[in-house]
């Protein structure tokens, strides 16, 4: 064992008071495994804009009782350091059903409440969105919610939200992350002094759902529900997370629970999320028990939310086969069916907003110059859209609908992050007004492509567990050629336009600075070939170990579309990553 990693085994095994995580790391320098040594304690695992998020185990890179407390520690002193009358304002905590999701929010809680922090810690399975509704309403400093999303059992995360009720944005996630380095020592590891504590209030909560509720439906009420719309059976399932209570609440509303047909299978929060390879709507086989559900009640809809139900996926069964929206193709059909509404009651069409990613279909951008509402795009994820949206409605500013790609939707302002339990309500009621009109879902998305264009997207990953190879085959694309670094040609395109918000680099502008924010932290480029014909973005995930690749192509039909994306897929796939070549993994 090298020096640096046995400067780093001895500092765990000084301050770790977790018997199973010190037995770990004890047991692997016992048989001399030093590269798993080295695996789990370098580098320390990252915090950013989305807090933390990685496997669960003992060593510093990795999700354990240690690393929350020393990220709680961080933040609770970046938040004294920035935040005046923070510790007053308080902190609220949350957590979904995952593997030693409670022990974390209770260590959580636990490190706030030493630093004379009064925290509102949710004693129950909560969904995402309650966090930064909470943050809201009480008016408190921050929150955090542990919960890895969708990703695979094995993790878990710590995801951080402002006292604006959003995802942090730079340079808050820097400024953490220098405060936790200087906060490293644990000075409080007690998982029970949340039950007992002068500054903990576990009274709240009851409290706050209703105001959820009356808010929901106070929204849904004036913008998407009408008494004329009749009852519509769809089958619904959480993939095993927390979704399942949340929904039935939200279709009580408008009496619309017996609507619902649930997947007894997928019903129960369960870590080990059995039945799918990944509880991930987006994935393949995930929503495989939800179409035999339906099959075997004839009915024509399936609906769905991720395990900490902040993503929303809807199917349609047409001709006898199940079409799975995507989330470009289920935000644009949002956007359209709340637009309407919205024009429909003779409201401005000027003050009506909807945001969406760099990432995201080129089809909202078309939707909204040829209807008059305003669209903005923001950076990848949902931090960018939230604190967007919650500018806009501070200047008196209507925002409709904030989506990205990837299954996620803020409906209105209720929330400042996305929301499926939300999604799914106002999804349903525009299915109820398209029954009116004996329409179905897949029948509108084509008379939308007719009316503002044909466009298609393809978006996919390569996945390795070494990072670094990663942002190495992004950087390699940089020297391609020898004029301005980056390549000219994919396949038989000409590539006409980059923009790399890495580099600080846009071939548009005059500087050629970029516009839009950048950050070295993660890589983020963008190509637009034959003068945006296809536009295609190459990404590495904050989150986790994926290159993400983001393509959208337009054409005269939706075959000549169809036909360039998946032209523009296998060429990034033969000509730049090189997936068995690599050792890339893929979906």
């Amino acid at each position: 064992m090298d020096a640096s990693l046995q400067n780093l085994v001895n500092e765990w095994l000084a301050i770790d008071q977790n018997e199973t995580t010190r037995n770990e790391v004890i047991n692997l320098v016992n048989v001399g495994d030093y590269a798993t040594l080295e695996q789990i304690m370098h580098p320390r695992i990252g915090f950013g804009t989305s807090g933390l998020r990685a496997e669960i185990g003992a060593g510093f890179a990795r999700m354990n009782e240690l690393t929350v407390i020393q990220a709680s520690q961080g933040f609770a002193e970046y938040l004294i350091q920035t935040v005046p009358g923070s510790q007053e304002m308080g902190v609220v905590v949350g957590h979904d059903h995952r593997h030693n999701s409670q022990q974390f929010a209770r260590l959580t809680a636990a490190a706030f409440l030493n630093k004379g922090f009064k925290v509102y810690a949710y004693g129950f399975l909560i969904h995402t969105p309650l966090i930064p509704f909470s943050i809201k309403n009480l008016k408190a400093a921050a929150g955090v919610m542990i919960t890895a999303s969708h990703n695979p059992a094995v993790y878990n995360g710590y995801k951080v939200y402002w006292s604006n009720g959003s995802a942090i944005i730079p340079p808050h996630d820097k400024g953490i992350a220098s405060c936790i380095e200087k906060n490293l020592k644990p000075l409080v590891w007690d998982k029970d002094l949340v039950d007992h504590h002068m500054l903990a209030n576990r009274t709240f909560a009851t409290d706050l759902l209703k105001q959820y509720w009356s808010q929901l439906h106070e929204f849904h009420a004036e913008n998407t529900f009408s008494l004329d719309m009749q009852p519509l059976e769809f089958v619904y399932t959480p993939i095993h997370g927390v979704g399942l209570p949340f929904v039935t609440s939200a279709l009580t509303l408008f009496g619309e629970q017996a609507d619902m047909t649930s997947v007894p299978l997928q019903d129960s929060p369960n870590p080990d999320f059995p039945t799918v390879k990944f509880p991930n709507p987006e994935e393949e086989g995930a929503l495989d028990l939800a179409f035999k559900q339906a099959d075997t009640h004839n009915i024509p809809y399936v609906m769905a939310t991720d395990p900490d139900a902040d993503r929303f996926a809807f199917a349609e069964k047409i001709n006898n086969e199940w079409r799975r929206f995507t989330g470009d193709e289920i935000g644009c059909i949002l956007a359209y069916f709340i637009f309407q509404e919205y024009k429909n009651a003779g409201k401005p069409v000027n003050n009506f907003y909807v945001l969406s990613t760099t990432v995201s279909s080129a089809l909202m951008k078309s939707m909204a110059k040829i209807e008059g509402f305003h669209h903005v795009e923001t950076l990848t994820g949902f931090k960018w859209l939230g604190n967007a949206a919650a500018e806009l409605e501070d200047q008196g500013k209507f925002v409709g609908l904030a989506y990205e790609e990837a299954l996620g939707y803020m409906v209105g302002g209720i929330v400042k992050d996305k929301d499926g339990v939300n999604a799914l309500l106002t999804f349903l009621h525009l299915l109820k007004r398209l029954k009116l009109q004996q329409l179905s879902v897949t029948q509108v998305f084509i008379e939308i492509s007719q009316k503002y264009g044909y466009y298609v997207t393809r978006n996919s990953y390569f996945f390795s567990r070494d990072t670094q190879k990663l942002r190495g085959l992004v950087d390699a694309l940089r020297k391609k050629s020898t004029t301005n670094g980056y390549p000219t040609k994919l396949g038989n395109y000409n590539i006409t336009n980059v923009r790399d918000l890495t580099a600080d680099y846009d071939s548009t502008t005059v500087d050629k600075k970029a516009k839009l924010p950048t950050s070295k932290s993660s890589d983020n480029v963008t190509f637009e070939l034959e003068n945006g014909q296809v536009v295609m973005t190459i990404r590495t995930s904050g989150t986790e170990p994926k290159l993400k690749y983001y393509i959208c192509a337009r054409g005269s039909s939706p075959e000549e579309a169809q036909k360039n994306a998946t032209g523009v897929c296998m060429d990034i796939k033969n000509e730049w990553f090189k997936p068995e070549q690599n050792g890339l993994g893929e979906p």
